[in-house]
């Protein structure tokens, strides 16, 4: 970099050479000579413009479906992934509480909860096999060490509580890490794949239901995420997939899409859209403009 920026300056004073540092006494320089016009010394460092990806397109396999299984995909685009949020965790420790107080089998009683294991009995799962997304996370809470739900960014937290108080099967992706189409089906064959935040690789069974794009395992039921398209602190933009049961009406797993999207755009920035799921209404675009949603 110095000597081609010394270079520059020799040319532009008219120097038939670059002088060396011994020469350099005030007022040697010849007479005589002009300054050229050259191209500028440095150039301009413009910062590249940021273009949204394309709204991520999807599909979904009938006989999934007709399980009972609803879900809406939204998009959410320009965000800033912080490690946490105060007010976040605030909540998060609210929810921990109340929890806690309804002891550890409350999830028995839940409706909702009920739906994912009868599709996992429609599956051939045994009772308690495979946990729903809401015991995961209830697990967290009675069984972990610190007796709290994890804490890894804005956006997996802001869906865990979602998850957790709405009943609802939650995974987001990092839009530029998917590639093609994400799709909802069965597996014919076992699918490895590597599990997020594990060591190794996890199955996806014969006639296990499975989200993938066109070369990745996107999740296995509603159990695991791949390390494929998690998301970090890298992430700009964000695919929502929000999974309903046939105890939950999917305009609710819509609406419940909406008020996530809202309140990760208020912690987070960017702007959403609604692109669309089973049995969902017309795409829907928001931005950072509402204040954030508070379930019921």
């Amino acid at each position: 970099f110095m000597p081609q920026t010394a270079a520059k300056m020799t040319s532009s004073l008219g120097l038939p050479a670059i002088p060396q540092f011994h020469e350099l006494v005030w007022g040697s320089a010849p007479g005589g000579r002009s300054v050229r016009q050259g191209a500028p010394l440095f150039s301009i460092l413009v910062p590249p413009v940021e273009t949204k990806p394309e709204p991520v397109t999807h599909a979904a396999e009938r006989a999934v479906l007709d399980l009972g299984v609803s879900y809406c995909i939204a998009q959410i685009d320009g965000v800033r992934v912080r490690n946490k949020d105060g007010a976040l965790e605030q909540r998060k420790r609210q929810i921990e509480a109340k929890v806690k107080s309804l002891g550890r089998e409350w999830t028995e009683n839940v409706p909702e909860v009920r739906g994912y294991q009868e599709i996992y009995s429609r599956l051939g799962k045994k009772r308690g096999e495979i946990p729903s997304p809401v015991e995961a996370l209830s697990q967290y809470i009675f069984d972990s060490k610190l007796g709290r739900l994890p804490q890894i960014n804005v956006v997996v937290d802001s869906y865990n509580v979602y998850s957790l108080t709405h009943f609802l099967s939650i995974g987001a992706h990092d839009r530029t890490k998917i590639q093609g189409t994400i799709h909802l089906e069965f597996a014919r064959e076992s699918v490895s794949y590597r599990p997020l935040g594990l060591p190794g690789t996890m199955e996806v069974l014969p006639g296990e239901y499975y989200w993938r794009d066109d070369v990745n395992v996107l999740c296995r039921l509603d159990l695991k995420q791949g390390e494929a398209t998690k998301i970090d602190e890298s992430t700009k933009h964000v695919v929502l997939i929000v999974l309903g049961n046939a105890a939950i009406p999917p305009t609710t797993v819509r609406q419940q899409t909406e008020a996530l999207c809202k309140d990760i755009v208020a912690v987070s920035g960017g702007d959403y859209t609604i692109i669309g799921g089973a049995g969902m209404p017309n795409e829907v675009s928001g931005s950072g403009t509402n204040g954030p949603a508070q379930p019921p």
